[in-house]
């Protein structure tokens, strides 16, 4: 599991690398406390067919066996069916690079200020 991290920065440009809290439309999380060694990636400063269905963030860690964590942000009340889709499209392209490796934990996340009681079921449901 060494090789999580080496392995996503091959396919990653120097500049899609983050630092810090992430930050996208109005929207922030801290990451406070994270295992190290990690690896954050801007997801939208690497090449894709279509930006529009790719979530923010892929966060990974060789912690634990490994951890990859796709990381979507919204503002304010999301759109749940299009937020599932822009995880699962970035969740297919973390998979190509990383299909050599055994991941042991994978989890799309959502994180948004204006979700209701049903929409939260609904994207736990997916």
């Amino acid at each position: 599991m060494v090789q999580l991290i080496k392995t996503i920065k091959r396919h990653v440009p120097e500049n899609a690398i983050y630092q810090g809290r992430l930050k996208k439309q109005g929207c922030t999380v801290k990451m406070n406390e994270i295992p190290n060694p990690n690896l954050t990636v801007d997801l939208d400063k690497i090449n894709k067919v279509d930006d529009s269905k790719n979530a923010d963030f892929l966060f990974a860690s060789e912690d634990d066996g490994g951890w990859i964590l796709v990381i979507e942000l919204k503002k304010g009340r999301p759109d749940i069916s299009h937020a599932i889709e822009q995880l699962q499209s970035a969740a297919k392209l973390v998979e190509k690079w990383t299909n050599s490796e055994d991941v042991e934990n994978f989890m799309g996340v959502l994180v948004s200020g204006g979700l209701s009681r049903y929409q939260s079921s609904k994207l736990k449901k997916c």
